[in-house]
């Protein structure tokens, strides 16, 4: 299976999308390795900064700095829910969404070439100790979902499942209210958003396609396990404008009350 994703890796790296690429892990990278790979055609970096178990995860919020040197479309920023046992205390979808905003504006704040680049992708895996019961998860989502949205005033979330998972922690045919963006998870090897793709959760098509995990061979990182990801450039591009926009529209708006 890993010599099907290298050629498909290599594929990306010749064709006429090299912007398209997206790439994540939850490994320390170096700021040469993050420079290798975007000599090879990445657009996008991904790092988990919240973990499952209601912790930060300080090893992907290097990463994001150690990448920031480079001219990249963005960065996305992985939350991983925690539905129990959280060592926060922070329980519901919305303290946590608020908790993990607040630290992203904390570190990165003062860098708008991070700051303004990044989009916030939520996982939703039945891996996970979801509950159950579907209602509860999915008041957990729309909770999370429509925190974001609150506190960053634009629709620039994305959630990253598939439909096994999907379909297992909230229903095949739940969709969340807000409308957020799909990544979806299908290792197939093919670097598009059609091959396999069958709508579920009210998406009739995703925003980005995880079309490998776990790869561990390529010139640039050796032996740590990356994940690629297809997605539309222009899509992209166009979130992060908006959220540019509307944050210099509100920026205006406080000016002008005082």
């Amino acid at each position: 299976m890993k010599s099907i994703f290298n050629l498909v890796f290599t594929s990306c790296l010749v064709s006429s999308t090299l912007a398209d690429l997206s790439i994540d892990t939850t490994s320390a990278l170096t700021a040469a390795q993050w420079r290798c790979l975007a000599g090879n055609g990445l657009g996008r970096m991904g790092a988990r900064v919240y973990t499952s178990d209601g912790a930060f995860d300080e090893v992907g919020i290097g990463n994001i700095f150690q990448s920031s040197t480079l001219n990249l479309e963005g960065y996305n920023a992985h939350i991983v829910p925690c539905v129990a046992n959280c060592k926060n205390n922070l329980t519901s979808g919305a303290s946590q969404a608020y908790a993990v905003v607040n630290r992203l504006d904390k570190e990165f704040g003062k860098y708008p070439q991070i700051h303004d680049g990044l989009l916030i992708f939520i996982q939703i895996d039945k891996s996970n100790n979801w509950s159950t019961d579907q209602k509860q998860n999915q008041q957990f989502v729309n909770d999370m979902i429509n925190a974001l949205y609150e506190v960053l005033e634009t629709q620039y979330a994305v959630i990253i499942t598939n439909y096994n998972s999907w379909s297992s922690i909230v229903g095949a045919n739940f969709s969340v209210a807000a409308a957020p963006g799909l990544k979806w998870v299908n290792w197939n090897g093919k670097a598009d958003l059609t091959s396999g793709w069958t709508p579920f959760g009210g998406w009739a098509s995703p925003t980005a396609h995880q079309y490998a995990g776990g790869v561990t061979s390529n010139n640039c990182t050796t032996g740590i396990p990356l994940n690629y990801s297809y997605f539309d450039g222009n899509d992209f591009s166009k979130l992060r404008k908006d959220r540019k926009m509307i944050r210099r529209a509100n920026t205006l708006k406080k000016f002008n009350r005082h």
